[in-house]
């Protein structure tokens, strides 16, 4: 490993030192045509289905965002990549790489923030289903507003972690791992308020029918859908702590195709079956 100072800043994270101590261009490469396609399809969907600023069309755009960001990581390390070839290898310490080694950091970072919030609107769409499936007497307008109110406040300290996880970062190397631990923590939290809310739901619901079999297989598919998405950020978080506490790196042919597959795993495939078009449409037509 080369590089005193610098060197030690990118230990924190062996996804980074693949990208900056290995030939990594093609897999950056990949991942940008395949985040461009996806991108693509995301705000056609977008454009298509766009209805009442609701929490559906907010996780849409949410969603299409988080994609469009992700594509400019990937694009951004190409380009990143481009200027590491030529940098020579004695200036490995020098105030320019470790500009460098920041923007990195940021640009990989940016994405996992956006994509912890998307997958907790996720979660508020799927509560709405739930309630507007049954038929029932309680007020859905007042739970809603309580997990309205719920994700502001979620999104106001996870965003205002991240702020403030920045401001340290220019003067504190240590807060590189905090960038990555803080949305790994946040994304295995997720999972565990949704079982203790699914059983509330399925208690408080229990003695309540299905308002129609239309309504039922619109929730058994959205479930569908988040299982998807709850399988695809443990992954990925377990993987995030990986790279955060591992001393060692893969080589690049086999770390980029791990690479490759952790992006299609955990999130290139439930992009696509939420962007499905049966789905957004029984959704966003409600």
């Amino acid at each position: 490993m080369r590089g005193g100072k610098n060197a030690k800043v990118l230990r924190r994270s062996p996804f980074l030192e693949a990208v900056m101590f290995q030939d990594s261009s093609n897999t950056m490469k990949l991942l940008s045509l395949l985040y461009f396609c996806m991108t693509l399809h995301a705000f056609s969907q977008l454009r298509r289905n766009w209805g009442a600023l609701d929490t559906k069309s907010l996780f849409l755009l949410s969603m299409s965002t988080a994609c469009a960001l992700r594509l400019m990581c990937f694009v951004g390390f190409c380009l990143l990549d481009e200027t590491r070839q030529h940098v020579s290898p004695t200036s490995y310490v020098t105030p320019e790489l470790d500009m460098y080694a920041r923007a990195v950091v940021l640009l990989f970072d940016i994405p996992d923030f956006v994509l912890v919030s998307t997958y907790v609107l996720l979660l508020v769409v799927w509560a709405e289903c739930f309630v507007g499936s049954r038929r029932h007497w309680l007020s859905a307008r007042n739970y809603k507003e309580t997990w309205h109110r719920c994700y502001l406040g979620l999104n106001v300290v996870l965003y205002g972690t991240q702020l403030s996880l920045y401001c340290a970062l220019v003067s504190s190397d240590r807060t590189i791992t905090l960038l990555y631990l803080v949305p790994a923590i946040a994304t295995f939290a997720v999972p565990v308020v949704h079982f203790v809310f699914y059983v509330f739901l399925a208690l408080r619901f229990a003695g309540f029918p299905m308002v129609s079999n239309a309504k039922k297989d619109r929730l058994e598919r959205l479930t569908r859908v988040t299982a998807a998405w709850t399988v695809g950020r443990v992954f990925w978080a377990t993987a995030v702590l990986t790279s955060v506490f591992k001393k060692t790196v893969p080589g690049a042919t086999v770390g980029g195709v791990a690479i490759v597959a952790l992006f299609l795993l955990t999130e290139i495939c439930p992009f696509i079956l939420t962007l499905d078009s049966g789905l957004l449409n029984s959704l966003l037509g409600d």
